[in-house]
């Protein structure tokens, strides 16, 4: 069973999941944000977000509902992100392993996998950041969204469904 939840602000949907994470059945929770405030990446990095311009997702998955090892899980996640997006913009999209998804040489979505164990069981955190409708993006040169890239603006609610139906059923 899936639940998709959305917070108006927080600072890492990362860190939100596990209130979520209280009840039986809960192997695929998500949680989103249009305006995460604290989000990061790998090795402790920032990943600084506009506030309704981008995504920010995560999706807990309970690992006995997998027979994938740790590396395997990431890898497997990387391709169901840019399997979607290659979709979503008939564009070639490209992994730069291992948590970066490239369009047209630009990176327009960072992964972060964490396990942690929450209320005695064992989860695969699947934390994602979406550049979606940003056009300036200051601090990071090898940035870009959907909108720079493809020109098209994609509405952000909609987006998030299709995004997380797509997760889920893949």
């Amino acid at each position: 069973m899936s639940q998709l939840f959305y917070l108006k602000e927080c600072s890492s949907t990362n860190d939100e999941i596990s209130k979520f994470l209280l009840y039986k059945n809960s192997d695929f929770t998500a949680l989103h944000t249009f305006n995460q405030t604290k989000g990061r990446g790998q090795y402790g990095n920032i990943w600084s977000s506009s506030a309704e311009k981008n995504l920010a997702y995560t999706l807990a998955v309970n690992v006995k509902n997998t027979k994938l090892s740790d590396f395997m899980f990431n890898y497997y996640t990387a391709n169901v992100i840019r399997d979607f997006l290659a979709n979503l913009t008939e564009n070639t999209v490209k992994i730069k392993w291992p948590n970066d998804i490239i369009l047209k040489n630009k990176k327009i979505v960072g992964i972060l996998i964490e396990k942690k164990k929450i209320n005695q069981n064992n989860y695969f955190i699947i934390g994602a950041g979406f550049n979606i409708l940003q056009e300036k993006f200051d601090a990071v040169s090898n940035a870009g969204s959907l909108l720079t890239q493809t020109g098209r603006r994609f509405n952000l609610n909609e987006f998030t469904i299709a995004l997380h139906d797509f997760i889920v059923k893949n």
